[in-house]
């Protein structure tokens, strides 16, 4: 096992069965699992990001509720309470109302692009 310097993802996505394995077993890893499983336990474990360390990652701050809605919308917000919200007519408990969501739609979400790429 190649002594641990501070590496990246692709660093220990790289690394040999036999290396790889061996750092499972020193944190008690099941050696069995698959490689891309051991490879993020691993990461984890080294403190390892698995999402890059591009310094070009920047975070659009989302407006505060007082700044983006209306002083009228700001009141009704704060009058609504649990139970008003349970009388309202389109409140559904069913999960199947819920709409399919494109799992291209939440990386955008969440990473505010859809077209980084994240590089160690």
């Amino acid at each position: 096992m190649a002594s641990f310097v501070k590496q990246c993802y692709n660093d220990i996505l790289r690394l040999s069965t036999a290396d790889l394995n061996a750092y499972c077993r020193q944190f008690s890893i099941e050696t069995a699992l698959p490689k891309t499983v051991k490879v993020n336990a691993v990461c984890h474990c080294l403190g390892v990001s698995t999402a890059g360390d591009s310094p070009n990652v920047t975070l659009t701050a989302l407006p505060r509720t007082s700044e983006s809605l209306t002083k009228s919308q700001l009141l009704e917000l704060q009058s609504l309470s649990p139970k008003i919200l349970y009388t309202l007519t389109d409140w559904s408990c069913d999960i199947s109302e819920i709409p399919n969501i494109d799992d291209s739609d939440v990386k955008r979400f969440l990473l505010q692009s859809a077209d980084r790429h994240f590089v160690c």
